[in-house]
């Protein structure tokens, strides 16, 4: 009669279940931190894209009333927004300056600066401008 031999360890199969399972759980937990790390990326970008609105309303704010209608059409293409040494090289802005008759024969401007990333609107800013 034979005698088996008992060995330790793990055979060849169990060793890839394990690592089958091992896998599975691992990509489990990775997933949403990918997803999460998309969210953010667009978070990101929408808060420079309102920052940048922003900015260019002020200027434009700062401007002389009679001047302002001469900015409607005004762009800056990708590459040419900078600030300082700080190069925001996928966004563009554009502005609309759009002539808005009151009852009261007094006019204002309704001017829109809109920001995108990579081609797509990530911010718009609106607001009316009176005559001072």
């Amino acid at each position: 009669m034979k005698r088996l031999i008992a060995y330790k360890g793990f055979t060849l199969i169990e060793a890839v279940i394990a690592t089958v399972i091992l896998g599975i759980t691992a990509a489990a937990v990775v997933a949403p931190f990918a997803s999460g790390m998309s969210v953010r990326e667009v978070g990101m970008q929408r808060t420079l894209g309102a920052k940048l609105a922003v900015e260019r309303m002020e200027e434009l704010l700062a401007v002389d009333y009679d001047e302002v209608i001469g900015y409607d059409g005004y762009i800056e293409e990708q590459g040419q927004l900078m600030d300082g040494d700080v190069d925001y090289g996928k966004f563009s802005r554009a502005v609309e300056c759009e002539d808005f008759p009151l009852r009261d024969n007094g006019g204002c401007v309704l001017i829109t600066v809109m920001v995108y990333y990579d081609g797509a609107e990530v911010a718009q800013v609106r607001r009316l401008r009176t005559e001072d």
